[in-house]
C-alpha cells in the first residue's frame, strides 16, 4: 500500500486516461487508430516513466516533505531510500522496455523524458519557474508520444497546450502550498521569491489564457462546436471560479482545493477535445 501511495495512484490513472484519449485524438485527420496492443504498451510506458518521475521526487525531497507532506511513504520512514531507489530503478527499466517494443523514435521520446524528468527533480526544481515549465511541458508531451504512434503529431498541438499551462497554473500553486517547507530548506521557488501574492496573480493570468485559448481553438476551427459549448458551461466557469477563489483565500486548504480542482479540469479538457474532434 506505501508503494502505491509513492507513486500517486490518482495521478498516474490521469496518465491512463489522458494516453488512452491521446491516442483516440492522434486517429482524427484520415490517420488510422493505432493497434490496441501497441496503444496499451505505450500508455503503460508513460505510466511507469510518470510514477518513476513521483518517485525520484519524494527521494530529493524528503527534508521538504517532512514539513509539507510528513504522512508520505519515503519522508515517514515507511519505505526507506534504498528501497525507493530500487523502486524507482525498477519503473524507469520497465518504461523504457516497453518503449523498445514499439520503436526507436519511443524509445527516443521514453528515454529523453526520463532523463529529463530525473534532472528536474535533482536540479531543475530549485530553478525559478524553469522547474515549473519542464514538469509542465513533460505534462502535455504525453499527447505527442501517444500520437508518434501513427506519426499525426499535428493532433497533438492544441492537447499539449492545454495540458501545460493547466499543470503550469497546479504546479505555482503546488509551490504556494509548499512555501513554508521550502523556507526552511531553503528550495527558491516563485512564491518563495515573490510572496504568495504574486504566485496568485501569475496563477490567474495563466488561468485568463487558457481560456482565451479555448476561445483560439474554436475561432480557428480545430474543433466542432461541441468543444466550446463544453468548455463554455464547464470549463471556463470552473476557471473563473478559480481565479476568484485563490484571489479572495490565500489560506492553505484553499490552495489545496484548488490543486485538486486543476487536476478536474484538464480532465473536462481533454474530454471536451474528443467530443468536439469531428473525425471522432
Amino acid at each position: 500500500m506505501q508503494y502505491l501511495k509513492l507513486i500517486r495512484p490518482v495521478n498516474i490513472a490521469i496518465i491512463l486516461f489522458a494516453g488512452a484519449c491521446g491516442v483516440i485524438i492522434s486517429a482524427g485527420e484520415g490517420y488510422a487508430l493505432p493497434d490496441l496492443t501497441s496503444a496499451g504498451i505505450l500508455i503503460l510506458s508513460a505510466a511507469m516513466i510518470g510514477a518513476s518521475g513521483n518517485v525520484i521526487n519524494d527521494l530529493f525531497d524528503i527534508s521538504a516533505d517532512r514539513i509539507n507532506r510528513p504522512g508520505r511513504p519515503i519522508a515517514s520512514g515507511r519505505i526507506s531510500r534504498k528501497n525507493g531507489y530500487l523502486f524507482f530503478l525498477a519503473l524507469s527499466l520497465s518504461g523504457i522496455m516497453c518503449a523498445f517494443y514499439l520503436g526507436p523514435v519511443q524509445v527516443l521520446i521514453a528515454s529523453v523524458s526520463w532523463a529529463v524528468i530525473y534532472l528536474y527533480s535533482w536540479k531543475l526544481k530549485g530553478v525559478i519557474l524553469i522547474g515549473n515549465i519542464t514538469v509542465s511541458f513533460f505534462t502535455g508531451f504525453l499527447f505527442v508520444y501517444t500520437a508518434s504512434l501513427n506519426g499525426n503529431y499535428q493532433s497533438a498541438v492544441f492537447p499539449f497546450l492545454f495540458a501545460f499551462i493547466t499543470n503550469f497554473i497546479r504546479e505555482i500553486i503546488k509551490d504556494t502550498e509548499d512555501i513554508k517547507g521550502d523556507l526552511l530548506t531553503g528550495t527558491v521557488t516563485f512564491p518563495y521569491k515573490y510572496g504568495i501574492k504574486k504566485a496568485v496573480q501569475l496563477s490567474s493570468g495563466l488561468a485568463v489564457l487558457l481560456i482565451a485559448t479555448t476561445f483560439t481553438a474554436f475561432a480557428v476551427k480545430i474543433y466542432s462546436i461541441s468543444f466550446t459549448v463544453i468548455t463554455m458551461i464547464l470549463i471556463n466557469p470552473l476557471l473563473v471560479y478559480f481565479i476568484k477563489s485563490i484571489n479572495l483565500d490565500y489560506s492553505l486548504s484553499n490552495l489545496r482545493s484548488k490543486s485538486g480542482l486543476l487536476k478536474l479540469i484538464m480532465l473536462l479538457g481533454v474530454i471536451a477535445i474528443i467530443i468536439g474532434n469531428d473525425k471522432f
